[in-house]
């Protein structure tokens, strides 16, 4: 019988905060144990802006539907807007 591991990396505020919740739920619902990973410090997503420069990079973007899936405002964390720190916001009481 072959073994496979689910490893589920959470790197953004707004995944800690909607996504990671809403996929838990479903693997349960699925009976599929995984394993989270959380970044708990700033969320520096908008970075990754610099990569634009890269060649083939915006080809990438439109195939994969980025904004689409981080949303315009996490792209802009650590860019255009204060990054947030995950752990301190998305985990607060």
């Amino acid at each position: 019988m072959t073994l496979i591991a689910l490893k589920v990396d959470v790197d953004t505020y707004r995944g800690t905060r909607e996504g990671a919740m809403r996929l838990a739920q479903l693997l349960e619902r699925l009976s599929v144990p995984a394993t989270f990973l959380f970044s708990l410090g700033p969320d520096h997503t908008g970075w990754a802006l610099r990569r634009v420069f890269r060649r083939g990079f915006l080809s990438k973007v439109q195939r994969t539907s980025v904004v689409k899936h981080y949303g315009l405002r996490t792209l802009m964390y650590g860019v255009l807007l204060p990054a947030p720190d995950i752990g301190r916001e998305a985990f607060a009481a």
